[in-house]
């Protein structure tokens, strides 16, 4: 059973490098395992889920981005009140840019930790 060999200090456990040895610790490495709460980061990202539907096209834009809900929507509404354009920053450090009197609509997911791997 793989998670009995990965408890017991198997060649799967952590630490351990291929081959049985055990990996180096990080001071020889020169590598620092902070949480980097001491550098002021959060662990974990907040993303927010938006999608943006256009008069007259079939799809849908998805974007996630960092922005905050109350941020999305006040850029959202200073877009629709001067007629202009809706900007949005998504998380790969793109940018969408739509003009506000093409919206048809702006859905915003709820706000949730950015989620690694393969568990729900």
């Amino acid at each position: 059973m793989i998670v009995a060999a990965c408890l017991s200090g198997g060649p799967f456990a952590p630490g351990v490098a291929a081959g049985g040895a055990a990996a180096p610790p990080a001071a020889v490495l020169g590598v620092s395992l902070g949480t980097g709460a001491e550098a002021g980061v959060s662990k974990r990202r907040i993303a927010v889920e938006v999608k943006i539907g256009i008069q007259m096209a079939p799809r849908e834009l998805v974007v996630e981005t960092s922005d905050s809900a109350e941020e999305i929507e006040r850029a959202l509404i200073a877009a629709l009140e001067g007629g202009n354009v809706f900007v949005l920053n998504d998380d790969k450090g793109g940018t969408v840019l739509v003009p506000a009197d093409k919206l048809a609509y702006v859905e915003m997911g709820r706000a949730e930790p950015r989620r690694i791997g393969f568990g729900g």
